[in-house]
């Protein structure tokens, strides 16, 4: 497993939102949050999602079919679901964890997550 880049604790602003966007240019993952991110290796920018929040539908914020990587710097374990709504063969994403490609057949079709 890669290390994630910038992994750290969370500044007060960024962690003062549900859901933040991840600049292209950035890349970091802070405590407390489940970053997703547009392409492999952490990169592409993305989404960080606050510990505890779950999201039935990616189409929401414009994420729908676009992960390609993820960071959970949570202490929960999550799952990410191909469909809206929580449905599909959902796959885990383990408390502080990360996984720097997916699969070729599972790339680009997250539509949910939720703590499981």
């Amino acid at each position: 497993m890669v290390a994630p880049p910038g992994y750290a604790d969370a500044e007060p602003e960024f962690s003062a939102r549900s859901i933040a966007h991840i600049s292209p240019s950035s890349g970091a993952c802070y405590s407390g949050f489940l970053c997703l991110y547009r392409d492999p290796g952490f990169r592409g920018g993305g989404y960080a999602i606050r510990e505890g929040v779950d999201l039935n539908d990616f189409r929401a914020f414009f994420f729908n079919d676009e992960m390609s990587s993820w960071v959970n710097a949570t202490r929960l374990r999550y799952c990410w679901f191909p469909d809206i709504n929580f449905s599909g063969a959902f796959e885990v994403m383990p408390a502080g964890g990360s996984g720097p490609l997916l699969h070729p057949w599972r790339d680009n079709t997250a539509s949910a997550l939720a703590d499981c």
